[in-house]
């Protein structure tokens, strides 16, 4: 199958969970996890529905930071695993359209 785009964000463990349901397509996640967020990340691994993984790349930026949320490096380590030549990025305030994947793929000009 071709994929025609690549999703990829920095996002929360609840809005990764819902991704997959509206995109099937190849998507590159980092979650990032607070410092001392090991509850968290086991909470996540706990309840994941593993069949998202068949699309979606997770990668784990720890946040040492306290009170600063570093997205822009969780969106380029997104970014640099992706795996189509197209990119979509998604912030996690956008929910996208159910068809999104079809909409990309219609109206793709490279």
């Amino acid at each position: 199958m071709e994929w025609y785009a690549d999703m990829f964000l920095a996002c929360n463990t609840s809005y990764l969970s819902y991704l997959p349901s509206v995109f099937e397509g190849p998507i590159s996640a980092t979650l990032v996890i607070k410092h001392n967020g090991e509850a968290e990340l086991s909470q996540l691994l706990e309840h994941m529905d593993w069949s998202i993984l068949f699309f979606t790349d997770i990668h784990i930026l720890w946040n040492n930071n306290k009170g600063h949320y570093p997205v822009n490096i969780a969106r380029n380590i997104a970014m640099e695993k992706v795996r189509t030549k197209r990119l979509f990025l998604l912030d996690v305030d956008f929910f996208p359209h159910p068809q999104i994947r079809e909409f990309i793929r219609r109206y793709s000009y490279c």
